[in-house]
């Protein structure tokens, strides 16, 4: 039985040894590597906006339009 997370005594707690440290590490780098993907589609998507906007400039400075 397991209320508020208490055990029996006759339970055994099953968790991870401290010296499991490969578990650790290899959470650390999918941590890396999913802020890596992150940064990486956030720049892109700045760029493409960067992009997009100069064409519209572009194409708004060629139809005569100055601001």
């Amino acid at each position: 039985m397991e209320l508020l997370r208490l055990l029996r005594k006759s339970e055994r707690r099953r968790s991870v040894p401290l010296t499991s440290w490969q578990g650790v590490s290899m959470k650390i780098r999918n941590w890396c590597r999913q802020w890596a993907w992150m940064v990486g589609i956030w720049a892109a998507s700045v760029l493409a906006l960067g992009f997009v906007s100069m064409l519209f400039r572009v194409m708004m400075t060629a139809a005569g339009l100055k601001s």
